[in-house]
């Protein structure tokens, strides 16, 4: 707590034993709290009024993005788009290892693999596991690493060299496939 700065407020709650936040971690206070910025590769700041949008925009138009959360970072490309997901691959030297798909809801997971009932269950549990599907075969053409032949709105097969792929439902609220984080690091202050 020592080289986190809290505003009066914040200070007045932590050092009063009758408070209820009286020495808890820091929250998210507005004034005080954790912000969240968007830094270029090089760590330099980007400006953005926006930098959940932003970084979501920068994803539309083919970027990847570094997503730092509680457990570490998640790399995010759109997994709709052949092209972002091929350069994912290739960075990361993953060529033929899975790749796991972050889903909106079950109506998109089904859309990517087959998903039974204790699939569903997973996906939809307070632990949000990734989960292992055979990919959905009928509705996904088969593919030669990273061919644009499917159907529209299908994204491309995540791991060519597998039967399954890995899905996983959104963990935190920052986290929104409808508004992807992409293009630049998405950091905490």
């Amino acid at each position: 707590m020592a080289s986190f700065v809290m505003c009066e407020a914040c200070a007045r709650e932590y050092a009063d034993p009758c408070d209820r936040r009286f020495h808890a971690q820091p929250n998210a206070c507005p004034a005080c709290g954790p912000r969240v910025r968007v830094v270029a590769r090089d760590g330099a700041p980007v400006e953005a009024a926006d930098p959940i949008g932003h970084v979501g925009r920068a994803l539309a138009a083919g970027a990847i993005a570094a997503v730092k959360g509680i457990g570490g970072f998640h790399l995010a490309c759109d997994g709709t788009s052949s092209a972002a997901v091929v350069t994912l691959r290739a960075r990361k030297r993953r060529e033929e290892k899975p790749l796991a798909v972050m889903v909106r809801d079950l109506d998109e997971a089904r859309r990517v693999a087959e998903v039974g009932e204790a699939e569903a269950a997973l996906l939809t549990s307070v632990e949000r596991p990734i989960v292992l599907n055979p990919i959905a075969r009928p509705r996904v053409p088969r593919l030669v690493r990273g061919s644009a032949a499917r159907p529209p709105g299908v994204p491309p097969v995540p791991s060519p060299a597998l039967r399954a792929t890995g899905s996983f439902p959104p963990i935190k609220g920052r986290f929104s496939p409808a508004v992807p984080c992409g293009g630049a690091a998405v950091r905490r202050k």
